[in-house]
Formats: structure tokens, C-alpha cells, sequence
């Protein structure tokens, strides 16, 4: 397949993606009631590659596979659409994992008992998720979205979806996981401001990529990470479609630290290239 032309696209490598966090234009970024910094944890212990140096005013974005990032600051590794494995280290225990149930890619049925938080996206019994989690460093909270019932003859589910959003350091981060409508007026209030929003550009599953980015604009964000994308021809379809009015970098590796003072001045599409999480001991890997 012929690669599209990005003539706005810059692959980071090196030292150079390493410093990205602290080159990025600086912005004055409105901040929503529900988006603020929580206290540092006291008394929590987690085992995550990066416990001993992420500063406290950061939060980093870690890109495993699929829809599954880690969302993690120095007492809290979250992950979203948690679908079983992060990492070859097996003593690296999430804090909190969210799930969604569109398919296998988004969820497991056996996640790790050690695992403090389980937050299921789809209904339970009738009853839409309704979640909302206040830890030290983070809070959690969703807001649920219907499925259309387009994979393996699965039928439509009322809120069988969410939309979770991830509150740490200052940011709002959104994690759109399966969405396949477009968010109501009343959706996108509850969702409210984003700095950072996570969205599935398949061009298939999910809605069109367009669209996944008006929503994201709709709702300030300053940047756009996709997700759910299953090859780079469908990766590029969504950067060639945004190219001529976002700014595109390529961090061309898994994860990024941010927090307020290192937003973009405009909106921009950040790709991550997938991979899982490090090992905290190399002797268990």
C-alpha cells in the first residue's frame, strides 16, 4: 500500500523525544471544576519503571496496544481498556485498571486479583457503570456511551460503552475507548473539558476519524492521541485527514510526561508507537 505524504509530520528520536515534554509551546490552559491536582499519595506502594524519577507535576502516557494505555503519575498506575497484560514484568500491579466490552481487545475476564480497582464500562444487570473513583494523585470517573452491535453479530447495548476520564497532575484526560455514536449535548457536559483526549481511529469499528476529532476539538482538547489503529495505512488516513489543520508529531516511541505547562499552544496529534511497559527489575524479565 502507498504511504501518504505528511509534509507536516516530525519524527522525535533520541535525546530529542526524550526532551519533547519540556519543548512543547506553552499554553494557559482552561481548566474545568472537576480537572485539579490531587495531593500527593501517603502510605502507597506500586511497582511501576518509573516510581523513583517522574516528578509529582507530571502525568505520563503510556501507549501498550490496541485501546490499552497506561495512565500513571508517582503513586497511581492506571490503565485503560485493560485486556490482561501490560508488561512481561508480573509484579507490575496496576493500581486501577477500566474495561470496556465492545471486544476481547478492550477487557479480560480474568484480571489479576491483586489489582485494587476494576472499573467495568458496560452494564451490570440492567444497571449503566457508574463510576467514580478519588485516589491520591487521581481521579476516575466515566461516562457512558451506547454501542451499534457491529462486531461478531453482537447486538446494540444501551451504555455499553464508556468514556473515562482521568483527572492527574492538573490534566483532564479522556480515554474514548469503543465509541460508535456521537456524544449528546448532555454526554459532552459530563465529559466536560479535556486537555488530552485518546481516540480509536480504525475507520471501521469505531466512528469515522473526522468525527473522533471534532469531538475532541469540541471539547478543547490541545491533544489528540489515536488509539484502535490496526495498521499504518489507517494510521495515516486519520494523520492526512488532520495534517492540513492540526500539527502532527511523532514521538516514533511508547510514552510521553506532560502536565498544564507543557500543553501546545495549538492542537496537535501526537502519535505514540506501541509497546509494553518496561520491566521495574530487569531480573524478572
Amino acid at each position: 500500500m502507498p504511504r501518504f505524504a505528511l509534509p507536516r509530520l516530525r519524527r522525535l528520536t533520541g535525546i530529542a523525544a526524550a526532551m519533547l515534554a519540556l519543548c512543547l509551546p506553552v499554553a494557559a490552559p482552561a481548566q474545568s471544576a472537576s480537572c485539579h491536582s490531587t495531593p500527593p499519595g501517603q502510605g502507597m506502594e506500586f511497582t511501576a519503571p518509573w516510581r523513583d524519577y517522574l516528578p509529582r507535576d507530571r502525568v505520563r502516557l503510556h501507549f501498550v496496544e490496541q485501546s490499552t494505555f497506561v495512565i500513571g503519575t508517582r503513586n497511581v498506575l492506571a490503565v485503560a481498556d485493560f485486556a490482561g497484560f501490560i508488561s512481561h514484568d508480573p509484579e507490575i500491579i496496576p493500581s486501577v485498571v477500566t474495561m470496556n466490552s465492545a471486544h476481547f481487545t478492550h477487557k479480560t475476564d480474568r484480571p489479576d486479583p491483586r489489582i485494587p480497582h476494576i472499573l467495568r464500562g458496560w452494564p451490570v444487570d440492567g444497571t449503566p457503570a457508574r463510576h467514580r473513583l478519588d485516589l491520591p494523585e487521581m481521579v476516575i470517573r466515566n461516562v457512558t456511551t451506547d454501542t451499534l452491535g457491529t462486531y461478531d453479530d453482537q447486538p446494540p447495548v444501551k451504555d455499553g460503552n464508556s468514556v473515562f476520564v482521568f483527572e492527574a497532575a492538573g490534566l483532564c484526560i479522556g480515554h474514548f475507548s469503543h465509541l460508535q455514536t456521537p456524544l449528546s449535548p448532555e454526554q459532552r457536559k459530563a465529559i466536560g473539558h479535556l486537555d488530552v483526549a485518546i481516540v480509536p481511529v480504525d475507520n471501521g469499528w469505531a466512528m469515522e476519524p473526522v468525527e473522533m476529532a471534532g469531538i475532541a476539538r469540541d471539547l478543547s482538547a490541545k491533544i489528540v492521541i489515536p488509539s484502535h489503529w490496526f495498521s499504518e495505512t489507517t494510521l495515516e488516513v486519520f494523520l492526512s485527514d488532520l495534517s492540513a489543520e492540526w500539527e502532527v508529531v511523532d514521538i516514533d516511541q511508547p510514552s510521553v510526561d506532560l502536565s498544564p505547562d507543557t500543553l501546545p499552544g495549538t492542537p496537535m496529534v501526537m502519535v505514540l508507537r506501541p509497546g509494553f511497559l518496561p520491566c521495574a527489575s530487569p531480573a524478572r524479565c
